[in-house]
């Protein structure tokens, strides 16, 4: 049974760009790494797996050397490096996967970047250690074969007649669908960028689509997740001319909806961020829903749904394609409208959604003034700053000169956006300083269990103090006609 969920959140907004803003790096370069990358040996789905050495194997305790010898298993390749962290995080559930299939399953984690040596010498520091299954390493061969970007977990299934049926991120290996492949069911595989085509920012989505140079000179259109087109991590282009044609094209293939609607609504969310101090809470943000499935706009809250077993087709259920062109002399303003009707009208067709600006009311922590005398002002003159750490009275302190209030105050609380426990925090600043200060605030190891009320005591001689209440903030909401609040 589906859970209704309400929730409120912040924007932090890393998603958003500039309307006519562009992506850094040039078209050019993109194709020029992925071809690089990309080889003649390269392996996709359906072709056969050549019988070669496993290589040089850590803890091979199958006691087989070369990938025919498992011919009648499924094999399923786990890519990793030590620098990536997710590749690391992943690593108990693969081996719990290996001890729940047991001789039908035969994961190997593979590096094909680092050798043992090197492997045992960065986690020396660390104490990290890898789980019960057999390792590959300094795999180069399996590289070119199947190629991926270092530092990021990238999986590849190869079934027991010898056949490549999955290649794609780790969102593509969970135990339903590796049940699934070996009662013989079709499966579904969300493919990554490494076995798509390469998002080329030159190029309108339509061109794609088509298949053709052809010119379209007005128009605007969605499609779903494209699993042929940068299938992973998508891309988006805005604010590109033509000015043969007297068009301005935005494209977005493969982004979440919350993404669409944050490009709307940049202003707003910006001045919602500019008030923000801390905030612990879901990673995505500064919008609010009344939905009964958040999966339907973004994967962010994938947290929150630990009730399922999350797959490859949640996280593509958020993802959509869309490019609008339009003549040159529309202002951004009308732009933007014209494009919020088309997001209602899918989102609408699709969930009965619609999304826009409204005032909500939202718990939190605020930041104010008990005093219109100035106590915070900083004797430093000049852009020199000091940061100190310092004893008082058996305290651990930091003595804060010529910095940021918010600053200051954030990194005396910064330990709260790592406890699990804070589920939801927001504190706002609404002192409206604006100038430096000076400040002694207490370490986070010294605020214990209840970090606002000890850092009150700090506040209190300069006149500042944090109240817990409601405000009433505009946000990017977004709601289903048919969504009921849980009572």
């Amino acid at each position: 049974m589906k859970t209704i969920i309400r929730y409120y959140f912040l924007l932090i907004i890393f998603l958003v760009f500039v309307q006519t803003s562009l992506f850094s790096q040039s078209a050019d370069d993109d194709v020029a790494l992925y071809k690089k990358a990309h080889t003649a040996a390269e392996l996709k789905e359906g072709d056969r797996m050549p019988d070669i050495p496993l290589g040089m194997v850590i803890n091979n305790h199958t006691g087989k050397t070369r990938f025919s010898q498992f011919r009648g298993k499924l094999v399923i390749l786990d890519f990793w490096t030590t620098y990536c962290g997710t590749c690391l995080e992943l690593m108990p559930e693969m081996e719990r996967l290996q001890k729940t299939f047991g001789d039908s399953v035969q994961v190997f984690l593979v590096n094909s970047e680092e050798t043992q040596a090197q492997i045992n010498e960065r986690f020396k520091s660390s104490g990290f250690k890898l789980p019960d299954l057999p390792s590959i390493v300094d795999a180069k061969q399996l590289y070119l074969l199947f190629p991926h970007p270092m530092g990021n977990p990238s999986h590849v299934w190869i079934d027991g007649k010898g056949i490549v049926r999955v290649r794609g991120s780790h969102y593509s290996t969970y135990e339903s669908k590796i049940r699934d492949l070996l009662a013989g069911k079709a499966i579904y595989n969300m493919k990554d960028n490494n076995s798509t085509a390469i998002f080329d920012k030159r190029m309108p989505y339509y061109q794609f689509l088509t298949k053709t140079n052809t010119k379209q000179t007005f128009c605007s259109f969605f499609t779903a997740h494209n699993n042929e087109y940068a299938a992973l991590t998508g891309g988006r282009v805005e604010g590109i001319k033509d000015s043969a044609f007297g068009t301005i094209r935005n494209t977005f293939v493969n982004r979440e909806a919350i993404e669409l609607y944050a490009a709307l609504f940049k202003e707003s969310l910006q001045n919602f961020t500019n008030k923000v101090i801390l905030y612990n809470g879901p990673p995505t943000l500064g919008f609010s829903f009344f939905v009964k499935d958040t999966l339907r706009y973004t994967f962010e809250f994938n947290a929150l749904h630990k009730e399922k077993e999350l797959t490859d087709k949640d996280f593509v259920k958020s993802r959509v394609c869309y490019e609008q062109i339009t003549p040159i002399n529309l202002t951004n303003k009308e732009r933007k409208e014209y494009m919020l009707e088309d997001l209602n009208r899918y989102f609408g067709a699709l969930y009965g959604a619609k999304g826009g600006l409204e005032k909500i009311k939202i718990p939190c922590f605020v930041l104010v003034r008990t005093t219109k005398e100035d106590k915070l002002a900083t004797q430093t003159k000049g852009s020199d700053y000091k940061i100190e750490p310092i004893t008082e009275r058996g305290m651990r302190l930091v003595r804060y000169h010529n910095r940021p209030l918010k600053e200051c105050i954030a990194s005396a609380l910064r330990q709260m956006m790592a406890n699990p426990q804070n589920t939801f925090t927001l504190l706002l600043d609404e002192t409206e300083y604006k100038n430096n200060v000076d400040i002694v605030l207490p370490v986070e190891q010294e605020l214990g269990d209840a970090p606002f009320e000890k850092i009150r005591e700090s506040l209190a001689p300069y006149g500042l103090d944090i109240i817990q209440t409601e405000r009433e903030m505009e946000m990017v909401v977004i709601r289903e006609k048919d969504y009921q609040s849980p009572k």
